[in-house]
């Protein structure tokens, strides 16, 4: 008589697939979740866009979904549309660089002297409070139209959330850590390499964050108010002669901005892939 039996070594590993692939569910659900979220967010977005070209925005020419998309269609095809993009993120990039320059090195020098935080907390508190906006009329006096114009006020309001991140990360550096940079004589390379940056990383990444959105925030209005070459003065010639290009132009700025914040996002985890914040986020 023959006795048929199930080799042991299979049952442990029928158990060890069938255990993974219930992890590997319990995973795929609340991603599945999240993208559904996302879309019925989404669809509620369009049918209240809809609703209101048709109802509320139809005596205004407000376009709905369909006819932006064809305008959108017809502007990408045209150099005037590139052109105008081209220029509102030359004029962005260019504010946030000089605003990172002179904000970021500033705040480092604040944050290391105690007595220096108080003594200039009434200033930062004062110029990062002023509207930028409210400038507008002594940068044309002074600086007269131009992208010059637009820079300075992008610097203005950029430089602020730059320069009190870098002053509180490194304010927050421990004690211990200062003794041992004077105890074992580091050079000041080397503090800002070893001490310094691995602590300002987390505060800074978000300070960069808002500054690029402040940017491009300036930039266009800039371009708006002052006739700046760029999406900002495309939005003003349009806004009388075709209010749906004006749209598009102003879904385009969102769109830049919205890119801007991803690729900033995706550089913090790339950086920070050591901090416990962002631990299991990189790919």
């Amino acid at each position: 008589m023959s006795i048929s039996t199930t080799p042991a070594e299979s049952r442990p590993a029928s158990a060890g697939s069938a255990s993974r692939g219930g992890r590997q569910r319990l995973v795929a659900r609340p991603h599945l979740a999240t993208a559904g979220q996302r879309v019925g967010a989404l669809v509620v977005v369009l049918a209240l866009w809809l609703w209101f070209a048709r109802a509320k925005g139809a005596n205004a020419d407000f376009p709905t979904p369909v006819e932006a998309v064809r305008t959108f269609a017809h502007l990408v095809t045209t150099s005037a549309y590139w052109s105008g993009v081209g220029e509102t993120l030359l004029t962005a990039v260019m504010g946030f660089a000089i605003a990172a320059v002179i904000g970021i090195p500033l705040g480092m020098l604040i944050g290391i002297s105690r007595r220096a935080q108080l003594s200039t907390q009434f200033l930062v508190d004062f110029g990062r409070n002023i509207p930028v906006i409210a400038l507008l009329p002594l940068a044309i006096l002074v600086l007269h139209l131009g992208r010059t114009m637009a820079v300075f006020l992008i610097v203005f309001g950029a430089v602020w959330p730059l320069l009190v991140q870098a002053t509180y990360a490194v304010a927050q550096i421990t004690p211990q850590a200062r003794q041992v940079v004077r105890a074992f004589r580091i050079s000041p390379l080397e503090r800002i390499r070893f001490v310094y940056a691995p602590s300002m990383m987390p505060f800074l990444t978000t300070g960069l964050r808002v500054a690029a959105s402040i940017s491009l925030l300036v930039a266009v209005t800039a371009e708006y108010l002052g006739r700046v070459p760029g999406l900002g003065v495309a939005m003003r010639d349009s806004s009388d002669t075709d209010p749906h290009a004006t749209f598009v132009y102003m879904l385009t700025a969102g769109a830049i901005g919205l890119l801007l914040n991803i690729a900033l996002v995706a550089l913090q985890r790339r950086v920070l892939w050591w901090h416990p914040s962002q631990r299991g986020k990189v790919r």
